[in-house]
């Protein structure tokens, strides 16, 4: 898609780049783009979560 450039990324402070994120990010969206718009996602993505987490006091 091209929406932000690759020198552009944001990184965590203590991970390193997995040299394997750009093929996958590059397969999901190829998924998606075949199968339908938001498919696939990454398990940190918001999965239009409808619960609340049942916090006690």
């Amino acid at each position: 898609m091209g929406l932000t450039p690759e020198h552009a990324k944001q990184f965590a402070l203590f991970n390193k780049d997995h040299p394997k994120h750009p093929v996958l990010m590059q397969t999901i969206n190829r998924l998606n783009q075949k199968i339908g718009r938001q498919k696939v996602k990454l398990t940190g993505q918001n999965l239009g979560r409808t619960w609340k987490m049942n916090q006690e006091k």
